[in-house]
């Protein structure tokens, strides 16, 4: 993770279209590898650009809904 994305405030991920597994990890408060899991699994959709991996902030909002509520 870059010092940047650590550095990035709460509300300013609110705003973004779109987040790098780095920075969609601090927003959910997950590690990345769970994030990385996901991907693999194909539950969680990503987008390239170029050669980076984009996670759409629609479909974060998304798999965070169809994951289960807590008893």
């Amino acid at each position: 993770m870059s010092t940047r994305e650590r550095e990035v405030e709460p509300h300013v991920l609110g705003e973004r279209l779109a987040y790098s597994v780095a920075t969609a990890a601090i927003a959910v408060g997950i590690s990345e590898t769970v994030i990385k899991q996901e991907i693999a699994a194909h539950r969680l959709p990503i987008k390239k650009v170029g050669r980076r991996t984009v996670i759409r902030r629609a479909d974060l909002m998304a798999w965070l809904d169809s994951l289960p509520e807590s008893s």
